[in-house]
């Protein structure tokens, strides 16, 4: 997992790999506040963006995933939310529950491997196949989150 701000993008963007940085610098290029919810065309990357509200939920109540084909990345428009990860070990795979649908996998998030990222607004997660995550999980004084998440192909890190 990698986490960053977008304020920090043009000193750090040399060392992102040149796909995340595509679409990272892409979102940074983005009005959310003039884009009503639903999917969004990524100018020039050929990818679509989800941008979505929810209601935050406390880590126990939250949904473990992990993707085989994408990485992806969070963005917080508004609000902020905490989003608890752990390596995908063996032991956590084997909590695996059934089959990968539409490149969702879902386990049982293991609480004593877990770390909790708190992500405000222009702050975002980079959340790799290896990274078991569970995100829209409560922040403290916060209720909902309005975010955008982007499903980058594990492909487009070999290409070029």
């Amino acid at each position: 997992m990698i986490t960053g701000h977008l304020e920090c993008l043009r000193r750090a963007g040399s060392e992102f790999p040149d796909a995340v940085f595509s679409v990272l610098n892409a979102l940074a290029k983005m009005d959310f506040q003039s884009i009503e919810d639903g999917e969004v065309a990524l100018s020039g990357q050929g990818l679509t963006a989800k941008l979505f509200s929810l209601e935050t939920h406390p880590v126990e109540a939250g949904t473990a995933e992990s993707h085989l084909d994408n990485i992806d990345i969070h963005l917080v428009v508004s609000g902020a939310e905490k989003i608890a990860q752990a390596p995908l070990t063996t032991a956590a795979d084997a909590t695996r529950q059934g089959q990968p649908e539409n490149d969702n996998i879902f386990y049982d998030l293991p609480a004593e491997a877990a770390t909790m990222v708190t992500l405000k607004p222009g702050e975002f997660a980079v959340l790799f196949p290896w990274d078991i995550h569970a995100p829209g999980c409560s922040a403290p004084g916060e209720e909902s989150v309005r975010k955008v998440v982007v499903k980058l192909p594990l492909e487009s890190l070999k290409a070029g």
